[in-house]
Protein backbone atom coordinates (compact mmCIF):
# COMPACT_ATOMS: atom_id res chain seq x y z
CA UNK A 1 0.00 0.00 0.00
CA UNK A 2 0.69 3.79 -0.26
CA UNK A 3 2.82 4.82 3.07
CA UNK A 4 0.61 7.62 4.98
CA UNK A 5 1.81 11.29 4.80
CA UNK A 6 3.05 12.80 8.27
CA UNK A 7 0.70 15.39 9.16
CA UNK A 8 2.32 18.52 7.64
CA UNK A 9 1.78 20.88 10.74
CA UNK A 10 3.47 17.63 12.80
CA UNK A 11 7.27 18.64 13.59
CA UNK A 12 8.40 14.88 13.74
CA UNK A 13 7.40 12.09 11.56
CA UNK A 14 5.54 9.44 12.87
CA UNK A 15 7.24 7.15 14.46
CA UNK A 16 4.85 3.87 13.06
CA UNK A 17 6.56 4.27 9.14
CA UNK A 18 9.14 7.03 9.31
CA UNK A 19 10.93 7.96 12.74
CA UNK A 20 12.63 10.96 12.60
CA UNK A 21 16.31 11.02 11.33
CA UNK A 22 17.73 13.31 13.94
CA UNK A 23 16.67 10.30 16.58
CA UNK A 24 18.55 7.35 14.59
CA UNK A 25 21.47 6.18 15.78
CA UNK A 26 23.72 5.77 12.02
CA UNK A 27 26.02 3.16 13.93
CA UNK A 28 23.68 1.05 14.56
CA UNK A 29 22.31 0.59 10.76
CA UNK A 30 22.76 -3.30 9.45
CA UNK A 31 25.98 -3.55 6.81
CA UNK A 32 26.51 -5.68 4.78
CA UNK A 33 23.25 -5.60 3.31
CA UNK A 34 21.92 -5.78 -0.31
CA UNK A 35 18.42 -4.63 -1.75
CA UNK A 36 17.38 -3.58 -4.76
CA UNK A 37 13.64 -2.70 -5.07
CA UNK A 38 13.71 -0.82 -8.66
CA UNK A 39 12.32 -1.72 -11.54
CA UNK A 40 14.61 -1.47 -14.42
CA UNK A 41 12.78 -0.30 -17.84
CA UNK A 42 15.72 -0.23 -20.37
CA UNK A 43 16.06 0.21 -24.46
CA UNK A 44 15.84 1.88 -27.42
CA UNK A 45 12.01 3.58 -26.99
CA UNK A 46 12.11 2.83 -23.54
CA UNK A 47 10.73 5.82 -22.28
CA UNK A 48 7.33 5.84 -24.73
CA UNK A 49 7.23 2.05 -24.11
CA UNK A 50 7.15 2.55 -20.52
CA UNK A 51 3.86 5.77 -20.99
CA UNK A 52 2.34 3.48 -22.69
CA UNK A 53 2.10 0.58 -20.81
CA UNK A 54 -0.97 -0.91 -19.39
CA UNK A 55 -2.08 1.20 -15.98
CA UNK A 56 0.95 3.65 -16.54
CA UNK A 57 -1.09 6.97 -16.51
CA UNK A 58 -1.27 8.29 -13.07
CA UNK A 59 -4.48 8.48 -11.47
CA UNK A 60 -5.06 11.97 -10.36
CA UNK A 61 -2.07 14.97 -10.86
CA UNK A 62 1.47 13.96 -11.25
CA UNK A 63 4.05 16.05 -10.36
CA UNK A 64 7.47 16.12 -12.23
CA UNK A 65 10.72 17.67 -11.80
CA UNK A 66 12.37 18.57 -14.91
CA UNK A 67 15.47 20.07 -15.97
CA UNK A 68 14.57 22.93 -17.77
CA UNK A 69 17.28 23.53 -20.77
CA UNK A 70 16.05 22.67 -23.85
CA UNK A 71 18.64 19.98 -24.75
CA UNK A 72 16.10 17.61 -21.50
CA UNK A 73 13.09 19.74 -21.74
CA UNK A 74 12.20 19.98 -25.30
CA UNK A 75 13.35 16.14 -25.76
CA UNK A 76 11.03 14.10 -27.95
CA UNK A 77 10.92 11.57 -25.88
CA UNK A 78 10.09 14.11 -22.58
CA UNK A 79 7.35 16.09 -25.03
CA UNK A 80 5.83 12.51 -25.61
CA UNK A 81 5.81 12.03 -22.04
CA UNK A 82 4.25 15.43 -20.72
CA UNK A 83 1.60 14.72 -23.43
CA UNK A 84 -0.03 11.31 -21.58
CA UNK A 85 0.50 13.64 -18.41
CA UNK A 86 -1.90 16.46 -19.35
CA UNK A 87 -2.47 17.61 -15.57
CA UNK A 88 1.14 17.33 -14.69
CA UNK A 89 2.39 19.95 -12.55
CA UNK A 90 6.17 20.81 -13.32
CA UNK A 91 8.84 21.93 -11.16
CA UNK A 92 11.31 23.17 -12.81
CA UNK A 93 15.24 21.71 -11.45
CA UNK A 94 18.20 23.27 -12.99
CA UNK A 95 21.37 20.79 -13.11
CA UNK A 96 23.58 21.08 -10.01
CA UNK A 97 21.05 23.65 -8.49
CA UNK A 98 18.47 21.19 -6.48
CA UNK A 99 18.58 23.54 -3.56
CA UNK A 100 15.77 23.49 -0.79
CA UNK A 101 13.56 26.29 -2.61
CA UNK A 102 13.00 24.24 -5.53
CA UNK A 103 12.58 20.77 -3.06
CA UNK A 104 10.37 23.09 -0.72
CA UNK A 105 8.10 23.77 -3.59
CA UNK A 106 8.11 20.23 -5.08
CA UNK A 107 7.07 18.90 -1.37
CA UNK A 108 4.24 21.05 -1.10
CA UNK A 109 3.18 19.98 -4.85
CA UNK A 110 3.20 16.60 -3.53
CA UNK A 111 0.95 16.98 -0.09
CA UNK A 112 -1.30 19.42 -1.95
CA UNK A 113 -1.87 16.81 -4.02
CA UNK A 114 -2.03 13.88 -1.70
CA UNK A 115 -4.66 15.62 0.22
CA UNK A 116 -6.64 16.20 -3.07
CA UNK A 117 -6.48 12.80 -4.21
CA UNK A 118 -6.32 10.66 -0.46
CA UNK A 119 -3.18 8.95 -1.82
CA UNK A 120 0.61 10.18 -2.67
CA UNK A 121 0.66 11.63 -6.44
CA UNK A 122 3.10 9.87 -9.11
CA UNK A 123 6.24 12.00 -8.82
CA UNK A 124 8.56 11.29 -11.84
CA UNK A 125 12.15 13.35 -11.88
CA UNK A 126 13.82 13.96 -14.84
CA UNK A 127 17.27 15.36 -15.55
CA UNK A 128 20.79 14.39 -14.60
CA UNK A 129 21.69 13.13 -11.35
CA UNK A 130 21.47 16.35 -9.27
CA UNK A 131 17.31 16.36 -10.52
CA UNK A 132 17.15 12.61 -9.45
CA UNK A 133 18.80 13.56 -6.03
CA UNK A 134 15.82 15.83 -5.27
CA UNK A 135 12.90 13.63 -6.77
CA UNK A 136 14.46 11.54 -4.37
CA UNK A 137 14.70 14.00 -0.96
CA UNK A 138 11.52 15.12 -2.23
CA UNK A 139 9.56 11.90 -1.67
CA UNK A 140 11.08 11.67 1.59
CA UNK A 141 10.44 15.20 3.13
CA UNK A 142 6.97 14.12 1.70
CA UNK A 143 7.49 12.05 4.73
CA UNK A 144 9.87 13.62 7.18
CA UNK A 145 9.01 16.76 7.76
CA UNK A 146 11.77 17.96 9.32
CA UNK A 147 14.48 16.59 6.75
CA UNK A 148 14.68 20.00 4.84
CA UNK A 149 15.35 22.22 7.89
CA UNK A 150 17.72 19.83 9.04
CA UNK A 151 19.52 19.34 6.07
CA UNK A 152 19.73 23.12 5.78
CA UNK A 153 21.33 23.23 9.11
CA UNK A 154 23.92 20.07 8.35
CA UNK A 155 27.32 21.14 8.26
CA UNK A 156 27.81 18.46 5.56
CA UNK A 157 29.22 15.15 5.53
CA UNK A 158 26.96 11.65 5.91
CA UNK A 159 23.61 11.58 6.55
CA UNK A 160 21.76 8.15 7.64
CA UNK A 161 17.98 7.94 6.94
CA UNK A 162 15.98 5.49 8.54
CA UNK A 163 13.14 2.98 6.51
CA UNK A 164 13.28 -0.79 5.95
CA UNK A 165 15.82 -2.24 3.25
CA UNK A 166 13.24 -3.00 1.10
CA UNK A 167 11.58 0.34 0.92
CA UNK A 168 11.70 2.76 -2.08
CA UNK A 169 10.49 5.68 -2.92
CA UNK A 170 7.33 5.91 -5.01
CA UNK A 171 9.24 7.89 -7.80
CA UNK A 172 9.73 7.18 -11.29
CA UNK A 173 12.93 8.63 -12.59
CA UNK A 174 14.03 9.24 -16.08
CA UNK A 175 17.73 10.14 -16.30
CA UNK A 176 19.36 11.57 -18.89
CA UNK A 177 23.01 11.77 -17.69
CA UNK A 178 25.48 9.09 -17.47
CA UNK A 179 27.56 7.53 -14.51
CA UNK A 180 25.87 8.78 -11.22
CA UNK A 181 23.03 5.90 -11.45
CA UNK A 182 21.36 7.95 -9.30
CA UNK A 183 18.15 6.52 -10.26
CA UNK A 184 18.70 3.00 -8.84
CA UNK A 185 20.75 4.25 -5.95
CA UNK A 186 20.18 5.00 -2.01
CA UNK A 187 21.69 7.89 -1.91
CA UNK A 188 20.94 11.79 -2.89
CA UNK A 189 23.41 14.65 -2.64
CA UNK A 190 21.61 17.84 -1.00
CA UNK A 191 23.09 21.01 -2.36
CA UNK A 192 22.33 23.86 0.35
CA UNK A 193 25.01 26.01 1.70
CA UNK A 194 27.64 23.22 2.29
CA UNK A 195 26.93 19.42 0.44
CA UNK A 196 24.94 16.88 2.45
CA UNK A 197 24.90 13.03 1.33
CA UNK A 198 21.92 11.58 2.67
CA UNK A 199 21.67 7.32 2.47
CA UNK A 200 19.16 5.56 3.52
CA UNK A 201 17.23 2.42 1.36
CA UNK A 202 13.89 4.21 1.49
CA UNK A 203 16.07 6.46 -1.05
CA UNK A 204 15.50 3.95 -3.81
CA UNK A 205 13.33 5.14 -6.56
CA UNK A 206 10.50 2.35 -7.12
CA UNK A 207 10.97 2.78 -10.99
CA UNK A 208 14.08 3.80 -13.63
CA UNK A 209 13.22 4.06 -17.08
CA UNK A 210 16.48 4.03 -19.16
CA UNK A 211 16.40 5.29 -22.55
CA UNK A 212 19.28 6.14 -24.87
CA UNK A 213 17.62 8.65 -26.90
CA UNK A 214 18.09 11.20 -23.60
CA UNK A 215 21.66 10.70 -23.66
CA UNK A 216 21.76 11.62 -27.21
CA UNK A 217 22.68 15.07 -27.00
CA UNK A 218 25.71 14.31 -24.41
CA UNK A 219 29.12 15.34 -25.35
CA UNK A 220 32.16 13.47 -25.68
CA UNK A 221 33.62 14.64 -22.78
CA UNK A 222 30.25 13.81 -20.44
CA UNK A 223 30.17 10.67 -22.05
CA UNK A 224 33.61 9.82 -21.12
CA UNK A 225 32.70 11.07 -17.40
CA UNK A 226 30.13 8.76 -17.34
CA UNK A 227 32.15 5.75 -17.49
CA UNK A 228 34.81 7.15 -14.28
CA UNK A 229 32.70 7.21 -11.70
CA UNK A 230 31.04 3.08 -12.07
CA UNK A 231 34.60 1.98 -12.82
CA UNK A 232 35.60 3.35 -9.03
CA UNK A 233 32.38 2.04 -7.44
CA UNK A 234 32.96 -1.14 -9.18
CA UNK A 235 36.87 -1.84 -8.52
CA UNK A 236 37.71 0.88 -5.06
CA UNK A 237 35.40 -1.47 -2.57
CA UNK A 238 36.51 -4.40 -4.17
CA UNK A 239 39.82 -3.63 -3.76
CA UNK A 240 39.64 -2.60 0.17
CA UNK A 241 38.08 -5.08 1.10
CA UNK A 242 38.92 -8.39 2.14
CA UNK A 243 38.41 -11.68 -1.12
CA UNK A 244 34.48 -12.49 -1.75
CA UNK A 245 34.83 -14.74 -5.17
CA UNK A 246 31.61 -13.53 -6.43
CA UNK A 247 31.55 -10.02 -6.06
CA UNK A 248 35.19 -9.79 -7.24
CA UNK A 249 34.53 -11.68 -10.55
CA UNK A 250 31.87 -9.20 -10.82
CA UNK A 251 33.89 -6.31 -9.90
CA UNK A 252 36.51 -7.44 -13.03
CA UNK A 253 33.72 -7.78 -15.70
CA UNK A 254 31.90 -4.34 -14.87
CA UNK A 255 36.14 -2.83 -14.93
CA UNK A 256 36.42 -4.82 -17.88
CA UNK A 257 33.28 -3.67 -19.80
CA UNK A 258 33.95 -0.16 -18.89
CA UNK A 259 37.83 -0.25 -19.79
CA UNK A 260 36.12 -1.40 -23.44
CA UNK A 261 33.69 1.41 -23.82
CA UNK A 262 36.30 3.55 -23.37
CA UNK A 263 38.33 2.48 -25.86
CA UNK A 264 35.43 2.48 -28.20
CA UNK A 265 34.64 6.00 -26.72
CA UNK A 266 37.92 7.35 -27.90
CA UNK A 267 38.54 5.61 -31.41
CA UNK A 268 35.22 5.40 -32.72
CA UNK A 269 31.91 7.31 -30.48
CA UNK A 270 29.49 6.21 -29.23
CA UNK A 271 25.82 5.36 -30.59
CA UNK A 272 22.76 4.58 -29.24
CA UNK A 273 23.95 1.00 -28.31
CA UNK A 274 27.06 2.47 -26.53
CA UNK A 275 24.75 4.71 -24.54
CA UNK A 276 22.89 1.86 -23.41
CA UNK A 277 25.45 -0.42 -22.52
CA UNK A 278 27.29 2.47 -20.69
CA UNK A 279 24.13 3.16 -18.52
CA UNK A 280 23.32 0.04 -18.05
CA UNK A 281 26.66 -1.27 -16.82
CA UNK A 282 26.74 2.03 -14.30
CA UNK A 283 23.20 0.53 -12.80
CA UNK A 284 25.08 -3.09 -12.21
CA UNK A 285 26.82 -1.18 -9.35
CA UNK A 286 24.26 -0.23 -7.41
CA UNK A 287 21.96 -3.41 -8.44
CA UNK A 288 23.93 -6.78 -9.09
CA UNK A 289 25.46 -8.49 -6.21
CA UNK A 290 28.23 -6.32 -6.25
CA UNK A 291 28.14 -4.78 -2.83
CA UNK A 292 26.80 -7.67 -0.66
CA UNK A 293 28.93 -8.70 2.24
CA UNK A 294 31.27 -5.64 1.77
CA UNK A 295 30.61 -2.56 4.40
CA UNK A 296 29.01 0.57 2.95
CA UNK A 297 31.82 2.63 3.35
CA UNK A 298 34.61 0.88 1.84
CA UNK A 299 34.66 2.77 -1.31
CA UNK A 300 38.00 4.51 -0.03
CA UNK A 301 38.32 7.44 -2.75
CA UNK A 302 34.99 8.57 -1.90
CA UNK A 303 35.18 10.87 0.66
CA UNK A 304 38.76 12.25 -0.53
CA UNK A 305 36.91 12.72 -4.20
CA UNK A 306 33.97 14.63 -2.33
CA UNK A 307 36.40 16.79 -0.42
CA UNK A 308 37.88 17.68 -3.57
CA UNK A 309 35.06 18.57 -5.65
CA UNK A 310 33.97 20.67 -2.92
CA UNK A 311 37.73 22.40 -2.62
CA UNK A 312 38.36 22.70 -6.17
CA UNK A 313 35.35 23.30 -7.70
CA UNK A 314 35.55 20.47 -10.00
CA UNK A 315 33.62 17.38 -10.88
CA UNK A 316 33.49 14.11 -8.66
CA UNK A 317 34.83 12.16 -12.22
CA UNK A 318 37.87 14.62 -12.69
CA UNK A 319 38.63 14.46 -8.97
CA UNK A 320 38.21 10.57 -9.56
CA UNK A 321 40.19 10.34 -12.40
CA UNK A 322 43.36 12.03 -10.37
CA UNK A 323 42.93 9.60 -7.89
CA UNK A 324 42.38 6.35 -9.19
CA UNK A 325 45.88 5.99 -10.30
CA UNK A 326 47.71 7.85 -8.22
CA UNK A 327 45.62 5.16 -5.22
CA UNK A 328 46.90 2.00 -7.34
CA UNK A 329 50.37 3.57 -7.21
CA UNK A 330 50.64 3.86 -3.70
CA UNK A 331 49.55 0.45 -3.43
CA UNK A 332 52.15 -0.43 -5.72
CA UNK A 333 54.89 1.21 -3.53
CA UNK A 334 53.54 0.23 -0.11
CA UNK A 335 52.70 3.74 0.65
CA UNK A 336 48.77 3.12 1.07
CA UNK A 337 47.56 -0.41 3.20
CA UNK A 338 44.74 -0.78 5.22
CA UNK A 339 41.31 0.48 4.71
CA UNK A 340 42.87 1.81 1.15
CA UNK A 341 43.45 -1.79 0.07
CA UNK A 342 46.45 -3.68 -0.60
CA UNK A 343 48.65 -4.47 -3.99
CA UNK A 344 47.38 -8.30 -3.18
CA UNK A 345 43.96 -7.70 -3.73
CA UNK A 346 44.61 -5.77 -6.55
CA UNK A 347 46.09 -8.71 -8.33
CA UNK A 348 43.20 -10.37 -7.33
CA UNK A 349 40.56 -8.24 -8.59
CA UNK A 350 42.15 -7.39 -11.46
CA UNK A 351 44.01 -10.12 -12.23
CA UNK A 352 47.25 -7.85 -12.43
CA UNK A 353 50.28 -5.96 -10.64
CA UNK A 354 48.97 -2.71 -8.92
CA UNK A 355 51.90 -0.98 -10.76
CA UNK A 356 50.29 -2.01 -14.16
CA UNK A 357 46.91 -1.48 -13.09
CA UNK A 358 48.14 1.90 -12.29
CA UNK A 359 49.95 2.37 -15.78
CA UNK A 360 47.30 1.07 -17.74
CA UNK A 361 44.53 3.04 -15.90
CA UNK A 362 46.61 6.17 -16.98
CA UNK A 363 46.83 5.67 -20.41
CA UNK A 364 43.03 4.87 -20.69
CA UNK A 365 41.80 8.07 -18.63
CA UNK A 366 44.41 10.05 -21.07
CA UNK A 367 43.06 8.30 -24.24
CA UNK A 368 39.63 9.64 -22.88
CA UNK A 369 37.80 12.94 -24.12
CA UNK A 370 37.82 13.82 -19.88
CA UNK A 371 37.17 17.52 -19.84
CA UNK A 372 40.39 18.63 -18.00
CA UNK A 373 39.97 20.16 -14.55
CA UNK A 374 40.10 23.66 -14.13
CA UNK A 375 43.13 25.26 -12.38
CA UNK A 376 41.60 26.35 -9.26
CA UNK A 377 41.32 22.44 -8.61
CA UNK A 378 45.15 22.07 -8.89
CA UNK A 379 45.00 24.83 -6.24
CA UNK A 380 43.60 22.69 -3.51
CA UNK A 381 45.90 22.24 -0.91
CA UNK A 382 46.02 18.88 0.24
CA UNK A 383 46.50 19.48 3.91
CA UNK A 384 43.61 21.41 3.95
CA UNK A 385 41.40 18.78 1.90
CA UNK A 386 43.10 15.87 4.20
CA UNK A 387 41.39 17.81 7.25
CA UNK A 388 38.22 18.37 5.95
CA UNK A 389 38.12 14.45 5.05
CA UNK A 390 39.33 13.61 8.66
CA UNK A 391 36.60 15.96 10.43
CA UNK A 392 33.54 15.22 8.09
CA UNK A 393 33.89 11.63 7.22
CA UNK A 394 36.71 9.95 9.30
CA UNK A 395 36.66 10.86 12.91
CA UNK A 396 32.42 10.48 12.81
CA UNK A 397 33.46 6.73 11.86
CA UNK A 398 31.99 6.74 8.35
CA UNK A 399 35.40 6.04 6.75
CA UNK A 400 38.95 4.86 6.52
CA UNK A 401 39.36 3.75 10.20
CA UNK A 402 42.68 3.73 11.52
CA UNK A 403 44.13 5.25 8.21
CA UNK A 404 46.88 8.04 9.32
CA UNK A 405 46.48 11.17 8.17
CA UNK A 406 49.52 11.76 6.29
CA UNK A 407 48.28 8.37 3.98
CA UNK A 408 45.56 10.84 2.98
CA UNK A 409 47.84 13.43 2.47
CA UNK A 410 50.05 11.79 0.21
CA UNK A 411 47.30 10.11 -1.57
CA UNK A 412 46.15 13.78 -2.56
CA UNK A 413 49.17 15.48 -3.38
CA UNK A 414 50.14 12.68 -5.19
CA UNK A 415 46.87 12.86 -7.70
CA UNK A 416 47.25 16.79 -7.72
Amino acid sequence: GVLPLCPPASPRACPRCCPNVADVDPMRQPVGSWSCPTTVFAGADALAAWASGPGRQPRGRAIVLVDPTPAVRDAPAVRALLAVLPEAIEVAVPPGEAGSEALRQAVAEVQSAAVAAGELPQVFAIGGGSVLDAGKLVMLAAHEPGLLDMLSASPGGLQIVPGPTTASAPLVCVPTTLGTASEVSPVALHRGRVSTMVVGPALRPQQAVIDPQLTASLSASALAAGLVEPLARAVVPAICDRPLHLQDAQARALADTLLELGGQLATGGADAQWRLTAALTSTATHTSFLALGRPPMSHALWPLATELVAAGEMTKPAALAALLPAWLTGLAEGRLDGPFGSATRVEQVLGMGAAEAAARLADWLAELPLQAAPPVARGADPTVVAARVVDRWQRPGWFLPGVDTGQIRWLLAAAW
